[in-house]
């Protein structure tokens, strides 16, 4: 027993300790903030209006929102407070993974590496440091597993609470962890394992009790789910498509991309995809265990190959059984390696040396890619300051008009909220009248095909209005963004 212990010690602290330092040290050395883009920001005023108001009026689901609530309350309105959400549940992540690995394999290497891999993972590293739901759904969704895999091999009603809570709460921060459970029904099955049905009904109660914020809200917003209404089984097999978001289009099919996505520099990294592929093949001798993973990569890769888009996002449920899949890949290489053979063994270990450096430069290059967003931001929100008058200017932004809003002190509207019939438009060269936008990336949100509950419904005619029937005067260019003053022709 105390070797256990000091076995679960050691995998909790070896695993959890490099992911908070890399997190926290990540956002101490650039100084970001959390926010970029658009959704971040639009997770942040979610949360700060329900603090405000105890209302939850937005398009998304309230899980994560509720949650930057909660921490707004608590500590304050500012985004380093959201912030830490995301930089706490990403740090504790890989402790539950390695914990997960433990309680399949019971073997130390294999919970060890699983955990270390997922804190290592460029791309979770990037969604930790971004406000941004990813991060919490997979902390619940982890969470809710484990204690369920748990409460397969040890019944106790904690176990059971502890995972319908935590899987109700993955759910209503991102729906698509509720496919999580396939994974954990299959291994009840395959194991023989059968949880009493009064337990079954008792969980599904309090599941619904916790979700019923949520089915409320879905009634009213339904966009909640409208990437869902457009899934389809062939689009796995298709590359181009118009939906709410605009025309996507891909040079591969989505299957293929999003394999691509998995296996490349900013996820598991080529390397690291074929150990995983390794320990996928070893796992045929524990059908308990090959059903638990396989039915989680096929159940949750087939639904997103269905969907009509390519979005690392919302691959990051994946990470979990691709890492144990790994770490059992890299145990068996190890266990089987002839320990005399030394040219085979040090092409392994520059092999799995590459591995980490690939590691390394995904990160770079994807932590980069939002710093670098975040500081063209923070340029045109300078610009913005410098050159346009407060008093009597309106702004009209696409893109960046979340960060304009926040950081500057100017009347800034978004594309889409405008009236075109209604606003004032100077006339020759008068000031006053303000767009910053991408025009080729407007364009292709402008071809899209509306929702059932259109909650941009102007964009395209505001898009068409803007380009043809304004005369432009461009001031600045601004890494992607034009900055330009309107006038009537």
């Amino acid at each position: 027993m105390n070797q256990k212990r000091q076995n679960l010690t050691t995998i909790v602290l070896l695993t959890g300790l490099p992911a908070l330092l890399i997190r926290f040290g990540i956002v101490w050395e650039t100084g970001f903030d959390g926010l970029y883009g658009q959704d971040a920001y639009y997770y942040f005023e979610q949360g700060r209006e329900i603090a405000l108001s105890l209302e939850h009026r937005g398009q998304d689901s309230i899980g994560y929102p509720a949650l930057l609530a909660l921490m707004i309350t608590a500590f304050g309105v500012r985004p380093e407070i959201a912030q830490l959400v995301g930089l706490t549940m990403g740090s504790l992540t890989p402790v539950l993974v390695s914990l997960l690995g433990w309680v399949l394999t019971k073997r130390f290497a294999v919970a060890l590496i699983s955990g270390l891999l997922v804190g290592l993972l460029p791309y979770h590293i990037r969604s930790s440091i971004v406000i941004m739901s990813d991060v919490p759904a997979l902390f619940w969704l982890t969470g809710g597993v484990l204690c369920g895999i748990r409460y397969l091999q040890h019944p106790t009603w904690k176990c059971g609470l502890a995972s319908v809570v935590l899987f109700t709460l993955a759910t209503i921060t991102r729906y698509i962890s509720a496919l999580a459970f396939l994974p954990v029904l299959a291994y009840a099955v395959v194991s023989g394992r059968r949880p009493p049905w009064r337990h079954i009904v008792a969980g599904s109660a309090v599941g619904l009790l916790i979700a019923l914020p949520e089915l409320q809200h879905m009634e009213l917003h339904i966009p909640s789910l409208f990437i869902a209404q457009a899934w389809h089984p062939l689009n796995a097999l298709r590359s181009e498509f118009v939906t709410p978001d605009g025309l996507l289009s891909y040079p591969w099919p989505v299957a293929l991309m999003d394999i691509r996505t998995l296996g490349g520099w900013s996820f598991l990294n080529p390397i690291w995809a074929a150990c995983s592929l390794i320990g996928l093949w070893v796992l045929r001798k524990d059908p308990p265990l090959l059903a638990f993973t396989g039915i989680w990569l096929l159940g949750l890769f087939g639904f997103l190959a269905g969907l009509p888009l390519v979005n690392p996002r919302y691959l990051m449920p994946l990470t979990v059984p691709l890492s144990l899949c790994c770490a059992v890949g890299l145990v068996f290489v190890h266990d089987h390696i002839d320990r005399k053979a030394t040219g085979l063994r040090v092409g392994v270990g520059v092999t799995l040396l590459a591995g980490l450096l690939g590691l390394t430069m995904g990160s770079s290059r994807t932590i980069g890619e939002v710093i670098d967003r975040k500081a063209c931001e923070m340029e045109a929100v300078a610009w913005i300051e410098h050159n346009i008058p407060v008093e009597g200017s309106l702004i009209i932004a696409f893109d960046m008009a979340h960060a304009a809003q926040r950081y500057t002190h100017h009347r800034v509207v978004h594309l889409h909220e405008i009236d075109a019939d209604t606003l004032a438009v100077p006339t020759g060269d008068t000031p006053g009248l303000y767009l910053i936008w991408n025009e080729a990336h407007a364009g292709r949100i402008a071809k899209r095909h509306p929702g059932t509950d259109d909650v941009i419904p102007r964009f395209a005619g505001n898009y068409s209005w803007l380009r043809d029937r304004m005369r432009h005067t461009t001031l600045a260019n601004i890494c992607d963004w034009e900055v330009i003053k309107l006038n009537t022709p």
